[in-house]
């Protein structure tokens, strides 16, 4: 007993003289002899070594630096000992079953029932609280060492084989007792607190990690009720270990996470401040989880937030809000059950919704917030290519843009709908410059794998389906924008361009055709309000289609004959349906191209994919548009436009007139190309003949070219007409397909003004007359009138 009186005093010495090293050795001592951690039976000496070391942990706690584990480790078990003592059964207090003990188990056994015995009838169990209690007494430096001795004895409880969780229970108190330190102080003891308890939150017994996660969830919803200060963060430091324990792989803890975080938002939201941001992670952590449940129950709670909490968020976790709705949306994949769809559906919503609080100023920082709550598409331009508004409107507009390409056809459906919607319903409060990032950043890349058609070329066959559903409504609607929004976005006008072409130049046919449809109604729509620049522009598109499309002789029959065999190894008949014409007026909801599926695409030859390309422009963009609005055009650029149909029609004809290519191409393609040759002859024709029923100087550019050509083509076809009794069947087919086109130039001369008809007469009467000896009926006809009109003229009183 003397001993450990001295033993007493000496640690009154050492904390007198700050001898660290020495007392460190004397409570190590004073610790083995308490017996506490060996399975030896204890005496009276051992018992009062205990009650020294209880009263120097309560008075000299600011000394004792790095020897609180020691300390700390002997309460843990002291405190074991004494539940043993009160009569709890060790399984009633481990976590799991103890694991099976040697041959000394009942030798053990018989030890600690006695040591236990001894210590609860000496030593009180209100001496152990206290030592956690009187923690908040402890100076700033002592409660750092105490936390983290402690946070050390609770994690060798965790990891031992049978896991105890006294301690884990008692740095829940320490973190309670000690939440009103200084903020400095209070901080760096949560640091070590949220370490450990991010470890067991994850700790593999389900019910260790559980109790860890409430215990976090309690001191929350305590630390909660204060208000944060401006210019701290603590929160959202307070909260991260929810944002560890959210990425475990039990689904049972993630489900008690989230109703964790649930229940702290339901209850203490008008007091959460930058902890949204480790709202927003957990759930953003959650949306990527496998399990449909997990999502559910994140989402919901996320959508609550949006919704009924948003004036809360919009101060500084907007974007934060929006990341964490974008992982929703692009949650799941080719297999989406009908869950994750309909959470995915909801979140894009969601989106909108976010983008439609933007627009009318009700998020804070945002331009329109700080000008009028009222909102009105009439104002001057909100929102500029600033960084602030890069940085409300890129999450938004990105995310929606990348679900897009979403696997699941409802998923990607909706959400182009909806970033549509969104441009288009805010898109005049968005200056030019946000505009070109816009288009460059969320739209062009929609269809990136068609944009660069160097590198990446869609054939049929080959993501057909994303093509038919997704690509060719985006394409419609990006052209409904750009026209919507004209006069703002002009300037995008060439970039516009060289995607379409892109798109039109692409194997794909029904990819190719559409982006022909979507030329056409960009011109229908935008038409009167095009600059010459603009039409040059248009001009020359047109003529790069063409000749993009154009095939040189040394492949035509090489690629002709390949696809040839193809389709007669394979039976292949390939067809297209083309998409209707482009309508005038802007709908809601693009139509999509009603595409033949009786064929097989795959094979389709790409000389007739061309062909009919060029047919669709002919008819589509030149004759739809161009020859109606030809007013518009200057006379350079209606002499780019003649100049490139009379060059396609050249070719079409020198390839019909080539017998050795007549022969061995297949029949689908000559049909092609005398189609052709027809469309593009009288499409040129319909161009010149209004020219020349224009004023005057219109009437100069069409008079030279009418009276070229047409006399050439008339020559050609009464040249066949004396050598009909000599031509092959082959022949006679392309001549008969020929008839069209005279009967359009023929009609057109029938409707001469009486001095333009007058000066062409005579230098074109000895190719009507030879006409006459041809078979065709509707030649004949055009010819009767024309001799009608010639002798009423000559021979007025016939």
């Amino acid at each position: 007993r003397s001993a450990l009186s001295s033993s007493s005093a000496a640690s009154d010495v050492y904390k007198r003289q700050v001898l660290e090293i020495e007392l460190a050795a004397f409570v190590s001592a004073l610790t083995k002899f308490t017996f506490l951690e060996s399975i030896e039976q204890m005496k009276q000496k051992n018992i009062d070594c205990i009650k020294i070391l209880i009263e120097i942990a309560k008075s000299d706690g600011n000394y004792l630096s790095g020897s609180w584990k020691q300390v700390l480790k002997c309460i843990s078990q002291l405190e074991r000992l004494h539940l043993i003592g009160s009569g709890v059964k060790e399984d009633e207090f481990d976590e799991i079953p103890k694991s099976n003990f040697n041959s000394k188990r009942g030798e053990r056994q018989i030890i600690e029932a006695y040591n236990s015995h001894a210590v609860f009838s000496q030593i009180p169990q209100v001496s152990i609280e206290f030592i956690y209690r009187n923690s908040k007494h402890l100076n700033n430096y002592a409660i750092l060492d105490f936390v983290k001795c402690l946070c050390d004895v609770s994690k060798d409880e965790l990891h031992a084989p049978t896991p105890r969780i006294f301690s884990l229970q008692k740095l829940v108190e320490v973190a309670h007792e000690n939440m009103n330190r200084i903020r400095v102080i209070w901080g760096r003891i949560w640091s070590l607190l949220a370490s450990h308890f991010s470890v067991a939150g994850c700790h593999q017994q389900q019910k260790v990690a559980i109790f860890a996660i409430d215990s976090l969830r309690q001191l929350a919803m305590k630390f909660l009720e204060k208000d944060e200060l401006s210019n701290f963060h603590f929160q959202k430091e307070f909260l991260r270990p929810f944002e560890v324990v959210s990425k475990t792989e039990s689904k049972e803890i993630k489900e008690f996470v989230i109703h964790s975080i649930s229940n702290m938002v339901l209850a203490r939201a008008q007091n959460i401040k930058s902890g949204w941001k480790s709202v927003f992670q957990v759930f953003t952590t959650c949306a990527g989880d496998s399990h449909p449940l997990i999502a559910r129950l994140a989402f919901d709670m996320t959508e609550k937030i949006v919704h009924d909490f948003f004036s809360l968020i919009a101060d500084s976790f907007f974007v934060d809000c929006v990341n964490c709705l974008a992982a929703f949306g692009k949650r799941g994949g080719d297999s989406t059950t009908l869950i994750q769809e309909e959470i995915s559906i909801k979140a894009i919503y969601a989106l909108g919704f976010c983008a439609e609080q933007l627009a009318k100023g009700r998020v804070v920082g945002s331009p329109t917030s700080k000008k009028s709550n009222e909102y009105s598409l009439e104002k001057d331009h909100h929102f500029t290519s600033e960084s602030l508004d890069l940085s409300l409107w890129w999450p938004i507009l990105t995310a929606l843009s990348r679900i897009v390409t979403h696997p699941n056809i409802e998923i990607r459906n909706k959400a182009l709908e909806v970033l549509f919607q969104v441009l288009m319903n805010y898109g005049s409060m968005f200056s030019s410059d946000l505009w070109k990032l816009i288009f460059r950043g969320i739209l062009k890349p929609i269809f990136s794998d068609v944009s660069h058609p160097e590198t990446a070329q869609i054939k049929e066959g080959e993501d057909n389906q994303w093509i038919i559903t997704t690509c060719l409504k985006a394409l419609h609607r990006l052209v409904q924008l750009y026209n919507n929004f004209f006069l703002q976005l002009s300037f995008l006008m060439d970039e516009v361009l060289k995607l379409l072409v892109c798109c039109v130049i692409q194997p794909n046919e029904t990819l190719a055709s559409w982006g022909i449809s979507c030329f056409a109604e960009l011109l229908l729509e935008s038409s009167n309000r095009f600059t010459e620049d603009q039409w040059s522009l248009i001009c020359s598109t047109i003529v790069d289609i063409i000749n993009l499309t154009s095939i040189r002789d040394v492949s035509f029959l090489e690629i002709t004959k390949q696809a040839k065999d193809k389709r007669k190894s394979k039976n292949i008949a390939p067809t297209l349906v083309a998409p209707a014409a482009a309508s005038t007026k802007t709908e809601t909801k693009p139509t999509t191209p009603r595409i033949s599926t009786s064929i097989n695409e795959e094979e389709s030859d790409p000389v007739m994919q061309k062909l009919r390309v060029q047919n669709l422009l002919l008819t589509k963009i030149i004759k739809s548009v161009l020859v109606e609005k030809n007013r518009c055009l200057s006379r350079n650029n209606v002499n780019v436009i003649l100049n490139a149909i009379l060059d396609l029609y050249k070719f079409t004809v020198d390839r019909c007139n080539d017998s050795y290519i007549r022969k061995n191409i297949p029949k689908e393609t000559l049909n092609l190309l005398m189609e052709q040759e027809k469309q593009a002859c009288t499409v040129y024709f319909s161009l010149l003949f209004q020219l020349y029923a224009d004023n005057e100087d219109r009437q100069q550019i069409a008079e030279e070219n009418i009276v070229r050509v047409s006399g050439s083509v008339l020559g050609d076809f009464v040249k066949v007409v004396d050598e009909r009794e000599r031509m092959a069947p082959e022949d006679r087919i392309v001549h008969n397909h020929r008839v069209v086109p005279v009967v359009f130039i023929l009609e057109g001369f029938s409707n001469f003004r009486d001095n333009q008809f007058e000066k062409h007469l005579r230098s074109f009467y000895p190719l009507f007359s030879s006409l006459l000896m041809t078979d065709s009926a509707e030649v004949r006809g055009c010819l009767k009138k024309l001799f009608l009109r010639i002798g009423q003229k000559f021979l007025p009183n016939m």
